[in-house]
């Protein structure tokens, strides 16, 4: 039988990392991370990725996959996890596969929906609307067409707005139900799938706190040097959540107080997201197990569900 594996979603700052890797310890489990920005290297502080201390203490996958320069598919990031999870499995240890990337997560444990190929015509005609007309606008194009991904994607996130919008014209129907009629019912991976999320308001403290403490940490100072490096401003990696704000006031361009209040909420409204996702998608296709992760043996329960 193989090892069992287990997965932890949430919103962001929930504390994940923190009790995965404490469950981790507990089984001899290593951590395969699903964070669509921790795959870039050089973006640490404001991604949260994990010290050098705490991958000393439990070993990571799947951070530092790319340049900011460079593009990262689920697909791609799915076959990275599959070779982490052998070489786990291999070595007789617990994959513990963590993070709020729910597209990540998906295309991990069901594959990806088989869309047809983009027409290359209609790929760079979005692209330059999106160049011309800015995400923002879009976004509201895209609610029109397709409200379902319009309400899993952030107004700002470019590249996949773009993406559900060149699905729409080159097919016809919308990504949404592209995925609805896959259903993402092939199981690749099984595993016990968890969600954590504490109370909202505690919720959006600690996002707060987490801004706060990222900036701190060094936040500027990590983009102005990837920027004196040649990392373009418009890079893929440089245009995340926060990171664009970040780049925008190191170049001049926001007031300091303005993007932390900017950053705060852009955060906030990502983890409603994420909480959209797990609670629907999650719930639905994985049989998703709410826990508060601030609840007393939990601990003791997450190491349950692999016994």
């Amino acid at each position: 039988m193989s090892v069992p594996m287990l997965v932890i979603v949430g919103p962001t700052a929930a504390g994940k990392t923190a009790i995965a890797m404490a469950v981790c310890e507990r089984v001899d489990g290593e951590i395969i991370s699903a964070d669509s920005v921790q795959v870039y290297r050089g973006l640490d502080i404001g991604s949260a990725k994990p010290s050098m201390e705490e991958r000393a203490r439990v070993p990571h996958h799947c951070l530092d996959l790319i340049e900011p320069s460079q593009r990262l598919d689920a697909a791609a990031w799915a076959a990275a996890a599959d070779d982490a999870i052998a070489d786990i499995r291999g070595r007789g240890k617990v994959p513990i596969v963590c993070g709020g990337s729910g597209l990540y997560v998906r295309a991990l444990l069901h594959g990806l929906v088989p869309i047809p190929d983009i027409e290359p015509e209609i790929r760079q005609a979005v692209r330059a609307q999106l160049s011309e007309r800015g995400p923002e606008a879009m976004h509201r194009e895209l609610e029109g067409v397709d409200p379902g991904a319009a309400e899993r994607i952030a107004p700002r996130d470019g590249q996949r707005i773009t993406r559900a919008l060149e699905v729409w014209q080159s097919t016809g129907r919308a990504l949404t139900d592209w995925q609805e009629e896959h259903r993402f019912a092939s199981k690749r991976h099984a595993a016990h799938v968890v969600g954590l999320w504490p109370e909202r308001e505690l919720l959006y403290h600690r996002i707060n706190r987490r801004v706060v403490a990222m900036l701190d940490a060094g936040w500027f100072s990590e983009v102005r040097e990837l920027l004196q490096s040649g990392i373009a401003p418009a890079a893929p990696g440089l245009q995340t959540m926060g990171y664009r704000d970040v780049v925008a006031c190191v170049r001049g361009e926001r007031d300091p107080g303005v993007m932390k209040k900017q950053v705060a909420q852009s955060h906030r409204r990502y983890a409603r997201r994420q909480l959209v996702w797990f609670r629907g998608v999650s719930a639905r296709e994985d049989r998703l197990v709410h826990h508060d992760p601030d609840e007393v043996g939990l601990i003791d329960a997450l190491v349950a569900y692999l016994a």
